[in-house]
């Protein structure tokens, strides 16, 4: 068997690895999503989940509503404010419901569903939902999506210990972040190429360069400022000098920390 049929057979079997990987997630979802309305839709489960507290507004709500309708003397009156009355109630629930997931809740189920997970973006929710909704594009290319939290990992360690003044050296741990911005945004282009022909897939691919890019920035950006704040008795900041390391000859595209440029990133 020559070498060509050899690829071509361990490429048959990554990209039904790949179609087998995509339906069993897939199927998963969808189980976990029936099972949630099954619960949730349940009369039953909605009543017994109603707290005390909640269950005395309601009856007060309720009672307000009769004996408004009774010194009225209207009895048609009587049944449409009751009516009124459930339907004011059952928004209150249903929106105490929603409220009682919190942000910091959602962002732990979020964090969960990432594959492979991620060690140190815990505190960071806009990395999280950023992750969980390109969660898909590890299936596309396993290998790039491991790389991008893996350096993820790495950039905010670092920013961490700039930030917490743990390390010494701002300007050069500063270049290093830069670094692993580009490292991210590398791997995460990587995976194009493993991409089907599907427009709508291709945009939430696009989208998620430019969004993926503004979140780094921003964190570069704060960099720069505590680098800059620590340095303030030097006659050039932190951004200054970086631009002096960086100059020479760059391609068009070249990750560049400048708020006029702030969507090139490196690739390669």
């Amino acid at each position: 068997m020559n070498i060509s049929n050899i690829v071509a057979q361990q490429n048959g079997v990554i990209q039904s690895s790949k179609i087998m990987n995509d339906n069993i997630y897939d199927i998963i979802n969808e189980k976990i999503d029936k099972l949630l309305n099954v619960y949730y839709d349940n009369s039953f489960i909605r009543l017994t989940n109603i707290d005390n507290k909640s269950l005395f507004l309601y009856l007060v709500i309720l009672g307000i509503f009769y004996y408004a309708t009774y010194y009225l003397k209207i009895r048609l009156t009587h049944v449409i404010c009751i009516f009124c009355a459930l339907i004011i109630i059952y928004i209150i629930y249903s929106k105490k419901q929603l409220d009682a997931v919190t942000s910091d809740e959602q962002s732990k189920i979020k964090l969960s569903l990432i594959r492979p997970p991620p060690q140190n973006l815990d505190n960071y929710p806009d990395l999280i939902e950023f992750l969980f909704t390109v969660r898909n594009f590890y299936y596309i290319n396993p290998n790039a999506f491991t790389l991008i939290i893996a350096h993820l990992d790495d950039f905010i360690e670092i920013y961490e210990d700039i930030i917490n003044k743990k390390i010494l050296y701002c300007k050069q741990n500063y270049q290093v972040l830069v670094n692993s911005a580009r490292e991210i945004l590398n791997n995460l282009h990587s995976i194009i190429y493993n991409l089907d022909v599907d427009k709508i897939l291709t945009k939430k691919y696009q989208i998620s360069m430019k969004e993926l890019n503004i979140i780094l920035y921003q964190y570069i950006k704060t960099v720069i400022d505590k680098c800059d704040s620590i340095n303030e008795n030097e006659t050039t900041n932190i951004y200054s000098s970086f631009i002096i390391d960086e100059m020479g000859p760059h391609g068009r595209n070249y990750f560049d920390p400048n708020t006029d440029n702030m969507y090139n990133f490196d690739i390669y």
